[in-house]
Parts: structure tokens; C-alpha cells; sequence
């Protein structure tokens, strides 16, 4: 992955994305990417897909399956635990919610969020990021591979990074997701041009997790701590 010019002489961007570039390079050829990475959150998914299923079959056990999915370290116990209050509390209105997101046509992804979004009460989560990153993971029942997990702070952080265009103030949800995944499909362009094969978002998503501190810095820029 030679760029053609000394790495110091490169502008800051460029560095960044290199960084991601070579950073997926090694977790691909260690097989670390897959250990540290994909297989802690595929089973995430296989755990909400089970979910989904319970869900659109409305089984009587819904509640207790979506309940029992495992999050890991996707979704901070405080969201989650609104999220399963907020079942036990209106589980018509939840199970009505699940059913927007999970549906099984072919709604837009934006279209999925906004109509679960539309159902679920901003009095149990109302930070946009946070709502985001739950519905994230619901997401993830769908095909994880199209839709992997998002965290705000972390996302943010790697924004200021490459000095990638922000999301509109005034994002909703729906929007700050589709921005993260284009921000995901950049990345795995620039792998491409690179010789690095990427082979979905969740790869893309797993590399952009795992470099934190490492990342160069662009000048007169802070960065967030990264989640």
C-alpha cells in the first residue's frame, strides 16, 4: 500500500483514511478483525433475528425474546433497560414498533426508522444518538452485514478525524444513520483503491471501532472520546 509520497508530507485527511486502510489490512490478514470484531456482534444479530421472527409471528413469548437478546457492549444498560421497561409497560404500542422496523417488504432503511421512531415515545429515550444507536442494533436482526451498530460519540470522533462532512443540525435519526453508513461506504472505497478488500459495512464498522487514539489528529481539531 505504498501512497507515493512520504507519510508526513500527506495532508491530514489523507492520513486518517490511510490509517483506516492500513489498520483493516492487519486485522484482515490477523483473522483478529473477525475474533475481536464480527463474531461477538453476529451473534448479537442471530439474537435479534430470533426476535424479529417471535415478533412478526406475534408468538406470545415476543416480549421476553426481544428481552433476552444479548446487547454485549452495543447499548449502554441504561437505554436498555428503558427500552425493556417500556415494553413491559405498553407492549402493544412496542410490538406495533418492532413491527415497523422488522418489517418484512422492502421499506427504505430511513423508512424503517422513522416508523419505528414515530411509535416510540421520546419520554424513554430523547437523545436522537442514543435512540440511534438502539435502533442500531435492532437493525441488526434485519442483516447485520447491511447494518451494523452505531454509537454517536464514536462516530462523531472519526468525522473530525477525516474532516467528513457532519450531519445537518437538524438530522433526525433516519438521517444521522444513512450519514454513518455513507461515512462506512467511503471507507470501504478508499480500502479498495488501496488493495484492501472490505467485504461489507460490518467489517468497515469494525476497523473505524478498533482505531481510537491511534488516529492522527487534524490540526486545531479536538476529538471525542470514542465509544
Amino acid at each position: 500500500m505504498n501512497s507515493g509520497a512520504t507519510e508526513d508530507s500527506l495532508d491530514p485527511r489523507v492520513r486518517v483514511w490511510n490509517k483506516f486502510v492500513e489498520r483493516a489490512n492487519e486485522l484482515i490478514e490477523s483473522g483478529n478483525l473477525e475474533r475481536w470484531e464480527n463474531r461477538y456482534k453476529r451473534d448479537v444479530a442471530l439474537d435479534f433475528a430470533a426476535a424479529r421472527t417471535a415478533v412478526l409471528d406475534e408468538s406470545d413469548e415476543w416480549a421476553a425474546i426481544v428481552k433476552k437478546a444479548r446487547t454485549q457492549n452495543l447499548i449502554h444498560h441504561v437505554p436498555k433497560a428503558r427500552f425493556h421497561d417500556w415494553i413491559d409497560l405498553s407492549p402493544h404500542d412496542a410490538r406495533k414498533a418492532l413491527q415497523a422496523i422488522w418489517t418484512e417488504d422492502y421499506s427504505s432503511v430511513s423508512h424503517r426508522v422513522r416508523a419505528f421512531c414515530a411509535q416510540f415515545p421520546q419520554a424513554v429515550i430523547s437523545g436522537r444518538g442514543t435512540r440511534m444507536n438502539l435502533v442500531s442494533v435492532l437493525l441488526m436482526g434485519i442483516d447485520a452485514s447491511r447494518y451494523p451498530p452505531f454509537m454517536i460519540t464514536a462516530v462523531d470522533d472519526r468525522y473530525r478525524r477525516t474532516d467528513f462532512e457532519r450531519p445537518h443540525e437538524d438530522a433526525d435519526e433516519a438521517a444521522l444513520y444513512g450519514h454513518f453508513l455513507g461515512f462506512l461506504d467511503r471507507f470501504i472505497d478508499e480500502a479498495r483503491a488501496h488493495g484492501v478488500h472490505l467485504r461489507h459495512r460490518l467489517d468497515a464498522q469494525g476497523v473505524v471501532w478498533q482505531l481510537r487514539d491511534e488516529l492522527p489528529r487534524l490540526a486545531g481539531r479536538r476529538s471525542s472520546a470514542a465509544g
